[in-house]
């Protein structure tokens, strides 16, 4: 199968994005042309493919259970898969990789899309959406957090912008959420509203905790655990790696399991790696106190480092 646009395995399943033109011109969603990128599983234990029939080219989720892909309306025949009246929008649809049944969430995703075991985040446009006000702030220009549990008739409104970010972890979607997009509310408790704060949606228990810490970057979670840096200025102007300054990007880690979040009191910047035996992060000597972290006489290297979980 035709796999030149990615791919991606979990467990028992491989899901490729194959290009129709690539695959002998084939129209594999039945949209009467052979120009998308449609998404194709298949099983390792049965040794077999399944057209999903799903374009595509934005991109695709698989885990375990479940199949997530952000559909392009225009590519998908022109089908106007999220009731806005129009067919510019991407579209969440997830397939139950045990039951084979594809569920239309019905909303836009053009923002990202993640998930984790039998969980989905996205990222929606209110604009995309119809203009709607998802996260109640008196406008339509947000990107605003939603979430879809297999088996659940509908996608979860987590009313929260999530213009920073997303990612899904441990049954649980994190994101990072821009004050000024959220009402302009200061939720790190530094008395202004211009960061962006790290948000967690539990899905079982259908609440939003917030960490009231500052994001700065990408927010990466796997294994039940979240990585992420702070930025000292964006958190009151607190020293938080001990160096004496204040203009540090500073690696936190959160156990999802508890949300219970620490300091590895160590800079970062956005090269990290998580697992689940630790987060794989890199050093400024410089912003870390002008320390010689590797050892060869010099502070002006950028250094590999590990912060390992401690458990209680």
């Amino acid at each position: 199968m035709e796999a030149e646009a990615g791919f991606q395995v979990a467990g028992d399943w491989i899901a490729t994005l194959t290009s129709e033109s690539a695959q002998g011109g084939k129209d594999l969603n039945a949209d009467k042309d052979t120009t998308d990128v449609v998404a194709q599983l298949y099983s390792i234990s049965k040794k077999q493919w399944t057209n999903t029939g799903l374009e595509a080219s934005f991109g695709i989720e698989l885990t375990q259970k479940l199949l997530a892909v952000g559909v392009d309306e225009e590519k998908q025949g022109n089908q106007d898969l999220n009731g806005d009246m129009d067919t510019k929008d991407v579209v969440c649809e997830v397939r139950d990789l045990a039951t084979g049944q594809v569920l239309n969430t019905g909303q836009d995703c053009s923002g990202d899309l993640v998930a984790d075991g039998n969980v989905v985040g996205f990222v929606t446009s209110e604009k995309a959406q119809g203009n709607q006000d998802l996260n109640l702030d008196k406008d339509t220009e947000d990107q605003v957090a939603q979430a879809f549990v297999l088996g659940a008739p509908k996608a979860v409104n987590i009313a929260r912008d999530a213009s920073g970010g997303i990612a899904a972890s441990g049954g649980k979607i994190a994101f990072s959420c821009s004050e000024a997009s959220q009402g302009n509310r200061d939720l790190n408790g530094d008395r202004d509203t211009d960061d962006y704060v790290l948000l967690v949606y539990d899905p079982t228990a259908n609440r939003v905790f917030n960490s009231q810490l500052a994001v700065d970057g990408d927010v990466n979670g796997k294994e039940g655990y979240l990585a992420w840096s702070v930025l000292e200025a964006d958190q009151g102007e607190r020293d938080l790696n001990g160096d004496g300054d204040t203009d540090d990007s500073v690696l936190f880690v959160m156990d999802l399991a508890t949300i219970a979040a620490a300091p590895a009191r160590n800079c970062s910047n956005d090269y990290t790696c998580v697992t689940k035996e630790g987060v794989g992060f890199a050093t400024s000597e410089e912003d870390q106190g002008n320390k010689d972290l590797n050892g060869n006489g010099t502070t002006n290297d950028t250094v590999f480092q590990v912060a390992r979980y401690i458990k209680q």
